[in-house]
C-alpha cells in the first residue's frame, strides 16, 4: 500500500481529533476495562472521561500482570508512556493504580490533550507538566518524539494508534530506543485480517467517516515481520476477528490484537560449576518463537541460545528450554532448566517419551544442585 500524501493524512488525523466534541458524544461502554474496574472499584471514572477513550483493546490488564509477576508492586516509581492514547484515558486510570508512577501522555491534538489536562486538574487537583507534576502531557507526531534518547521507560502502552501511523517501523525503532533493557511495549492495535485486503474504493473513504477507513493500516502478517524486525519478542494476549457494518468495508475483515513486544525474550537468570570447578552465568530463555524472529536464528547460529560455554575447559552445555521437545531429532545429553520449572518436570518427561529414540533422550536437570550431582555421579 503506498500512500501518496502522507502530510496530508497526518493533517487530516489532527483536525479530526482536534475537532472532537465529547459533549455529543455517549460515554464508553468501558467493556475492554471492566476485569480493572471490577478490581479496583473505587477508581474514577467519570463519564466526561469515558467519552474521551479511542482505543481498541486494554493494554493496562496487561501492563499491571507485568508489574505484579515482576514484584514490583504498584507503589514503585515506574516511568510509562502513553503514545497517542488521546486525551488520555489510559493514564488517567494509571495515575490511580500506579500513585509514584511519572506518566508521560502523548499525542498530535492538542485539543484531546487539553481535555484530559483539565479533567486531571478536576479530578486529581493535578496541574499537568508543572513543576512537581508527575504527568506530562506532550503534543507532538509520535514519529519525532520531543524525548531525549537519555530518557528510558519502564513501559509504553499504545492504543489503538499506530494503525494511524505510516512509518510503523520508524516508530517502533524509536520505541526499542527509548524501553529500558528488559522493559516492555503492551501493544493493541488494528490490522487486515489474514489475507483480506481493501475494497477498491476503500482510499475514497475520509477517516473522519471512521477510523477502519484509516490507509495507514497494513495486513497483520506484514505487522508481525515489522515487529519481529525491530524487537525480539512478542506474546499475543489476544486476537479478534471483526467486519464491521459500515458501507465501504463489504467484505473486509480486520484483525484486534493486543500483545506484549520485548527487546529481548524473557529469561531467568542462572548460575552453575562445571565440572572443571568454573562458574558459569546462564540466561535461560523462557519463552521463543524461532519461526519468526531473526533474533533468536541469530542466537542460535551464535551458540547463544540457552547455551553457555565453561570458560575454563570449553565444555558447552546446550538446550536449556523446553521448546527444543519440539524438535524431534537430538544428541543431547542433558536438558538443562531454570529451577522454577521443577514443577513441570513429569510434563516434561511426558513429552520426551513422544520423541524417538528413547534410550538416547537426554536426562532432565534443574538448576545447579541437580547438575552437580550428575556431574560428580558419571565422573566418578
Amino acid at each position: 500500500m503506498t500512500l501518496k500524501n502522507s502530510s496530508e493524512y497526518e493533517k487530516n488525523v489532527k483536525i479530526f481529533y482536534d475537532s472532537f466534541d465529547p459533549t455529543v458524544t455517549d460515554p464508553s461502554k468501558l467493556v475492554f476495562y471492566k476485569n480493572i474496574t471490577t478490581r479496583f472499584p473505587k477508581l474514577k471514572i467519570p463519564e466526561t472521561v469515558s467519552k474521551l477513550t479511542f482505543g481498541c483493546a486494554n493494554p493496562l490488564t496487561y501492563l499491571l500482570e507485568e508489574i505484579e509477576s515482576s514484584g514490583s508492586g504498584f507503589s514503585a516509581p515506574l516511568k510509562i508512556l502513553d503514545a497517542g492514547g488521546g486525551s488520555g484515558f489510559d493514564a488517567f486510570l494509571l495515575r490511580q493504580i500506579l500513585p509514584n508512577a511519572e506518566i508521560f501522555k502523548l499525542d498530535l491534538s492538542h485539543n484531546l490533550l487539553k481535555l484530559g489536562a483539565i479533567e486531571f486538574r478536576a479530578h486529581f487537583g493535578e496541574k499537568i507538566n508543572l513543576e512537581g507534576s508527575k504527568t506530562s502531557f506532550l503534543c507532538s507526531n509520535i514519529a519525532k518524539l520531543p524525548i531525549k534518547q537519555s530518557c528510558k521507560f519502564d513501559f509504553i502502552i499504545t492504543n489503538a494508534m499506530l494503525n494511524l501511523v505510516k512509518d510503523k517501523r520508524s516508530v517502533l525503532k524509536t520505541f526499542g530506543n527509548i524501553l529500558k533493557d528488559g522493559g516492555s511495549l503492551f501493544l493493541c492495535d488494528v490490522a487486515f485480517a489474514g489475507n483480506s485486503l481493501p475494497n477498491p474504493d476503500f482510499y475514497d473513504h475520509a477517516i473522519s467517516e471512521g477510523t477502519f477507513f484509516a490507509p495507514t493500516i497494513i495486513n497483520e502478517l506484514e505487522y508481525s515481520r515489522i515487529i519481529f524486525d525491530e524487537f525480539g519478542f512478542r506474546r499475543i494476549f489476544e486476537r479478534h476477528e471483526m467486519a464491521p457494518r459500515i458501507a465501504g468495508l463489504e467484505g473486509m475483515e480486520f484483525a484486534i490484537t493486543a500483545c506484549q513486544i520485548k527487546k529481548a525474550p524473557p529469561y531467568e537468570p542462572n548460575s552453575f560449576q562445571c565440572g572443571c570447578g568454573a562458574m558459569m552465568e546462564i540466561r535461560a530463555y523462557l519463552e521463543v518463537n524461532v519461526e519468526e524472529s531473526p533474533l533468536y536464528l541469530k542466537m542460535l547460529a551464535d551458540n547463544a541460545l540457552n547455551s553457555v560455554k565453561c570458560p575454563g575447559c570449553n565444555l558447552l552445555y546446550t538446550d536449556f528450554m523446553p521448546y527444543f521437545f519440539q524438535w524431534p531429532e537430538k544428541n543431547l545429553y542433558l536438558h538443562i532448566f531454570p529451577p522454577s520449572l521443577k514443577p513441570r518436570e513429569a510434563e516434561f518427561k511426558a513429552q520426551l517419551k513422544m520423541l524417538p529414540h528413547q534410550d538416547k533422550n537426554p536426562a532432565l536437570v534443574f538448576g545447579q544442585k541437580s547438575l552437580l550431582e550428575i556431574i560428580k555421579k558419571h565422573s566418578q
